[in-house]
């Protein structure tokens, strides 16, 4: 990659960023749309919308926000409009629903509507994956940058941030869904007429939400942005070919408006019958030319350099690469469809990363030669190779003060350069922590609170040990099962020779514990220990105390150790 020095602009708090990534910003003014008689979506109070609905029993509400905080910003809004009582809540998917809580503290009997698999995946989201979950998130999303300077955010791709900067203290309030949809379905909410069809989008919860009788439909499938098969935080698949469901099912509805979860809202038949029919065909290139690519024999790189997203699909914002890139798509699409692997042979057995870069080194002349390379690189901002030769360097001495700083270089250019969102956020957190500007290490090791382990299943932060659990210091077999006696429920795992095994019950445990769930909640976030909790009548131990001490010892948790020690 050649960075583009011609097209970075200035914005308003400073930042450094592509000229069209700081007008993105405009769409997401901070106001509330009034899409048709009694429809409104609140656009830029956080990374969702909210959007309300005046039925004829009172006022629905879709999605809540991430936040208390958040909520009642976009309820504050929409009572200059209407004072109908709150009746139902809908789910567009499990990501923006932390809101809740403000509108059942108005309406306690509020419907709640859900994907019947969205709690589950809101209660399971980051037990095992915890740490590279957040770390992504806060990359992505340029959590840590500063709020005013060149390394601001202009936005986020989806909307104005990840979190308002000016409501630095939020509050959770999470409540459980009371309906539930578990296939199409057709019904009455609050006097309105309401079509509720679930299709994955970015998550496999995703419900389109049609409303006939305004010919309104409100999705999390048409973004302001090209959608993201592949974010850079990582997440499972995200099938194309399932995804395009959801735009036919659209396209036959006969909009007049279309309200997305993130983005202005889009009226007029013709408006919207345009953005479904390239959004959805945007996504169907990708995923054929990449198939047709791979079948006709192109290596991993090969498919990245050929497959080019036709120049007429940067007519529209929302087909634009405001969010991902398609190369970063097209590899996903090559390892959701095949695998990692790519045909070519070499990539079998490819040398240990930190060898490769001691041989390629030595090949180009030394150490001073790749920076001498390195820095001519970047002074012709040649950031790709730049940014390569001083990660052969670091790859060799992490510490490499000289290789640091040009590779941040390279990083911040390729970020002042694009208009992807993700791109520029994971490029300056990167540059940022080259620097010594910030850490990520808190982001590097399992932290969860109490709450999180509340919000699941009982086995769920049991069975998540599993993979916190370092192999050479667990060649041993221990079986502990826990008695979570507020649900009489069990959970167990055994260490076996280097592998937690879970399981529902242990008949053979060395150990037992009982309690309750709130107890295992605070002992595994860190808020109290076992003896404390023994002392309290909130756990009783039954078995050998030797060997549970030898088995928490051998996890990645040590307060979890020190807790049974």
């Amino acid at each position: 990659m050649i960075a583009d020095r011609s097209v970075i602009a200035t914005g308003p708090k400073g930042e450094l960023a592509h000229r069209d990534s700081i007008a993105h910003s405009e769409r997401f003014e901070r106001r509330l749309h009034e899409v048709t008689h009694g429809v409104w979506c609140y656009v830029g109070g956080g990374l969702p919308n909210i959007t309300f609905v005046e039925a004829p029993d009172g006022l629905i509400v879709v999605d809540s926000g991430e936040s208390r905080e958040e909520a009642a910003e976009a309820l504050a809004a929409v009572r200059e409009h209407t004072d109908a009582p709150l009746r139902a809540m809908l789910w567009s998917h499990f990501h923006y629903v932390n809101g809740t809580a403000t509108y059942t503290d108005e309406a306690p009997d509020l419907e709640i509507w859900a994907h019947v698999d969205g709690p589950r995946l809101l209660a399971e989201m980051g037990a095992e994956v915890g740490p590279v979950r957040s770390r992504g998130v806060v990359q992505q999303f340029g959590i840590l940058l500063p709020d005013e300077g060149p390394d601001a955010l202009p936005n986020v791709g989806l909307g104005p941030f990840w979190k308002d900067p000016n409501r630095p203290r939020t509050t959770h309030g999470y409540v459980p869904p009371n309906r539930f949809v578990d296939g199409p379905t057709d019904t009455t909410i609050a006097g309105e007429r309401v079509v509720l069809t679930p299709v994955p989008s970015d998550s496999e919860d995703t419900v389109v939400i049609w409303l006939p009788d305004r010919a309104v439909c409100i999705n999390n499938h048409l973004w302001p942005a090209l959608f993201n098969v592949f974010p850079l935080r990582g997440e499972p698949y995200r099938d194309p070919l399932v995804r395009l469901r959801a735009f036919d099912l659209m396209l036959g509805y006969g909009l007049d408006h279309l309200v997305g979860v993130h983005g202005p809202p889009i009226s007029g038949a013709e408006r919207v019958r345009t953005a479904l029919t390239d959004y959805r065909d945007s996504i169907q290139f990708l995923w054929d030319q990449t198939v047709r690519g791979m079948n006709a024999g192109l290596t991993l790189g090969e498919l990245v350099e050929q497959v080019q997203l036709p120049d007429r699909f940067r007519d529209a914002y929302y087909t634009t690469e405001f969010y991902g890139m398609v190369p970063h798509h097209v590899r996903q699409i090559h390892g959701g469809v095949r695998g990692w692997f790519d045909g070519d042979a070499v990539n079998l057995f490819p040398l240990p990363p930190a060898d490769e870069a001691r041989r390629i080194i030595a090949g180009l002349g030394g150490r001073e030669n790749v920076l001498g390379q390195a820095r001519a690189a970047l002074a012709d901002d040649e950031v790709s190779w730049a940014a390569q030769l001083a990660t052969y360097l670091l790859r060799v001495d992490p510490d490499d003060g000289d290789a640091r700083t040009v590779k941040a270089g390279a990083l911040r250019l390729i970020a002042q350069t694009v208009t992807a969102a993700n791109v520029r956020s994971w490029c300056l957190t990167q540059a940022r922590e080259l620097e010594g500007e910030l850490s990520l290490d808190r982001f590097r090791v399992h932290h969860t609170s109490a709450r999180r382990v509340l919000e699941a299943a009982p086995e769920v932060y049991v069975h998540a040990l599993r993979v916190q659990l370092a192999p050479e210091r667990a060649d041993v077999e221990i079986g502990v099962q826990w008695h979570f006696v507020d649900a009489d429920t069990r959970a167990s795992l055994r260490l076996r020779h280097g592998v937690a095994v879970p399981g529902s019950i242990d008949d053979h445990a060395d150990v037992t514990l009982a309690l309750d769930l709130a107890t295992w909640a605070a002992i595994y976030a860190g808020d109290t220990t076992a003896s404390e909790a023994e002392t309290d009548g909130r756990l009783t131990i039954d078995g050998d105390r030797a060997a549970l001490g030898r088995f928490f010892a051998a996890f990645d948790q040590p307060h979890l150790a020190a807790a049974f020690a």
